[in-house]
């Protein structure tokens, strides 16, 4: 890593590419924090914290602050020098990629750093799979592979809930017996409704006389 050491073509800023290189992502509104503090004495430490635009090439990565600074107008760092890195997604903040720096002779650090790149627009998911790619091609160092899911064994899965029971629901017990099964003998015990007229075996008198 460098401070201040690539070349910016005006008006955006832009980075010169130099012989045989070709950018592969190009993301604005990136956050940057760079932490380089030394806890021991007497050693200086650098910290950076901007937003601007990450250039990603096939050969480093260019970091151009939105507002250029006397101390530092760009970072610069060969992609081998970016290690350890990790993309991070939480889920109520944006993606953020996390490296450890190595610094280049003459580059202006004295000391490795921390790096912490924000993707406040996108791109952070891009970055990483691009990059990790890239530096697979320069170092030679295999890209990290996902762990492989166990394969399913039916000896370990759980009993079904409703194992060693019957397919058939028992009926829960009434709180009240239910009555005898209606039958033609039971209509002798039957008592007229309230409003029915009464019934009279009884024989009735003669029409009075003169009734037609």
């Amino acid at each position: 890593m460098s401070l201040n050491g690539a070349v910016l073509l005006s008006p955006d800023n832009s980075p010169a590419l130099i012989q045989g290189e070709k950018s592969f992502l190009v993301q604005a509104g990136v956050r940057m924090e760079f932490d380089s503090a030394n806890p021991y004495p007497g050693r200086q430490g650098y910290s950076f914290t901007a937003v601007g635009t990450l250039h990603l090439t096939n050969i480093r990565v260019i970091y151009v602050p939105r507002i250029l600074q006397e101390t530092m107008k760009n970072i610069n760092i060969p992609l081998e020098n970016l290690r350890d890195g990790k993309l991070y997604q939480p889920w109520f903040d944006a993606n953020r990629y996390e490296a450890n720096v190595i610094p280049v002779p003459n580059g202006g650090l004295s000391q490795p750093g921390r790096i912490k790149w924000a993707f406040k627009e996108g791109g952070g998911f891009e970055f990483s799979s691009i990059f990790m790619q890239l530096r697979s091609r320069i170092t030679g160092e295999s890209l990290p592979q996902e762990e492989p899911l166990p394969l399913y064994d039916p000896s370990n899965a759980p009993p079904p809930a409703n194992a060693g029971s019957s397919s058939s629901t028992p009926t829960p017990a009434l709180p009240f017996p239910l009555p005898p099964a209606f039958s033609e003998s039971g209509l002798d015990t039957l008592v007229a409704a309230p409003d029915a007229a009464p019934v009279d075996d009884e024989p009735r008198p003669d029409a009075p006389p003169g009734y037609q």
